[in-house]
C-alpha cells in the first residue's frame, strides 16, 4: 500500500519500510522545497527576516526590554534558566554560579556546627540521609518539608543556569 498524507496531516506507518520510504519522500521532498525557494530567491527574504529578527532581539536583549506592542501584534523576549543542579561539596563550585553560591557542606556543617566527615555528627546524619553519590533531591524536600532545613538555608547551594533569550512574535486577539 503506498504512503499519503491523510485529510487530518498524519501519514500511517506499519512497517520499518513504510518508515523508510516515508523518509526518503521528506529528503526529496525537503530538497526541491529548497531548490524552489532558492529559484524564487525566498532563501534571501528567509535571510532578511531572520536579520531584522535578530537586530530586533539584540536591541531588546541590550536595553532590557521585554516587549515591544506592534499594530495588531506583539513581539516579547522569552527568558529562562537552563540547567540546574546541587552544589554538593565547596569542589563542585566552578567559579560562573551567581555570587553567594555555598555547597550543602557548608551549610550543614556550619548549621550544626559539626563536621559531615565526624561520625555520630548531627551534621554527618544529615548528609548521609540527603546525599548518595548525588545529590538526592527528594530527599531534601524532604528535609525542608519536615523542618531540618528552610528553603533558605539550602538555596545557596542550588544553581540555575540561564538560557540565552530569544524573541517570539504573537498576533494579539
Amino acid at each position: 500500500m503506498a504512503l499519503k498524507v491523510l485529510d487530518n496531516g498524519y501519514v500511517e506507518i506499519k512497517t520499518q519500510k513504510q518508515a523508510l520510504e516515508a523518509l526518503q519522500r521528506f529528503r526529496d521532498l525537503k530538497a526541491e522545497i529548497d531548490e524552489v525557494k532558492k529559484e524564487s530567491g525566498l532563501d534571501e527574504l528567509e535571510a532578511d527576516a531572520m536579520a531584522y529578527k535578530a537586530a530586533a532581539q539584540n536591541f531588546m536583549i541590550g536595553k532590557d526590554i521585554e516587549q515591544l506592542q506592534g499594530d495588531g501584534w506583539h513581539a516579547t523576549l522569552v527568558k529562562g534558566h537552563g540547567s540546574s543542579r546541587w552544589i554538593a561539596t565547596d569542589d563542585d563550585i566552578q567559579g560562573d554560579e551567581r555570587e553567594g553560591v555555598e555547597s550543602l557542606q557548608t551549610i550543614i556543617e556550619r548549621k550544626f556546627k559539626s563536621k559531615i566527615t565526624s561520625k555520630g555528627t548531627k551534621a554527618r546524619r544529615v548528609w548521609l540521609k540527603i546525599t548518595k553519590r548525588v545529590i538526592d533531591t527528594d530527599a531534601i524536600e524532604d528535609a525542608v518539608g519536615h523542618g531540618t532545613f528552610t528553603v533558605d538555608d539550602i538555596s545557596p547551594a542550588f544553581v540555575e543556569q540561564e538560557r540565552a533569550p530569544y524573541l517570539r512574535l504573537f498576533d494579539d486577539g
